[in-house]
């Protein structure tokens, strides 16, 4: 007998557009795709990313989830938007941290 095993990956990189209520660092463009899965990663997955709310006084922020392989969010194909309620406003000079389970 011959045992196989089948497993699934992400067919095209996952990302957040970039200036959609949050922000990801100092390198950030508007526009942009920030790929958090890359291609042909198996799932399930873990993915820890920090985002920081463009609002620092906000309770929410907003995230577009894209597929594909271009830089800017528009060449790419829209899964959903993500919003994530009830955040504690921040202390301006810090992030809050958004933990992502794909």
């Amino acid at each position: 007998d011959k045992k196989c095993t089948v497993t699934d990956v992400i067919p095209l990189p996952l990302g957040f557009s970039l200036c959609y209520g949050a922000y990801s660092g100092e390198n950030d463009n508007c526009g942009n795709m920030d790929i958090i899965v890359e291609k042909n990663t198996q799932y399930p997955l873990e993915v820890n990313k920090t985002y920081c709310q463009h609002d620092p006084s906000g309770t929410w922020v907003g995230l577009k989830l894209y597929e594909g392989e271009n830089a800017k969010v528009v060449d790419n194909h829209f899964i959903s938007n993500l919003n994530v309620m009830n955040l504690i406003p921040r202390d301006p000079s810090k992030c809050n941290s958004y933990h992502a389970v794909f």
